[in-house]
């Protein structure tokens, strides 16, 4: 009986979310190419997430364009919503991020949506591969949109 009960609780704790359960913390890092204004980048990015309950976090993220001109920084809050199905978790959410690009370029916000699956890779580690889709709205009234792929690996405390 002792085993059974030990079992349930262990099998409660991977269905709450493993390393996605309220309370835990995460870290990553990204490493990405993309274009804009006509250049190639390289974007490098780090992001923080904190698990308000289980499987939902709320978190903040810095990403820079490296590599040509104009310089372009982005500074995001994403929310996201894991589904628990053992060692691989399907993702949705919801990102804002805040651009800012040198001179004589305007700074703009970015609204998105993110799905994908994230896998827990050891005891405290994990990788994502996504993809997302983002909207904004220029100075001038024009609708910009597009989606690309994301993949992350990180840490979780």
């Amino acid at each position: 009986m002792k085993k059974v009960l030990l079992m349930s609780l262990l099998a409660s704790k991977l269905l709450a979310g493993g390393i996605f359960s309220s309370g835990y913390k995460n870290f990553g890092f990204s490493v990405n190419s993309s274009s804009s204004y006509g250049n190639n980048y390289t974007v490098i990015g780090i992001n923080v997430n904190y698990f308000i309950i289980d499987n939902l976090s709320v978190g903040a993220g810095y990403r820079g364009w490296f590599g040509d001109k104009p310089s372009i920084y982005e500074v995001s809050i994403p929310i996201t919503l894991y589904a628990p199905m053992g060692g691989y978790n399907p993702y949705v959410g919801v990102v804002f991020n805040r651009t800012t690009v040198d001179k004589p370029y305007e700074d703009y916000s970015v609204y998105g949506g993110r799905m994908g699956i994230a896998m827990q890779m050891g005891m405290n580690s994990f990788m994502s591969i996504g993809w997302v889709y983002e909207y904004r709205e220029s100075e001038s009234g024009e609708k910009i949109s597009k989606g690309y792929p994301e993949i992350n690996a990180g840490f979780s405390f």
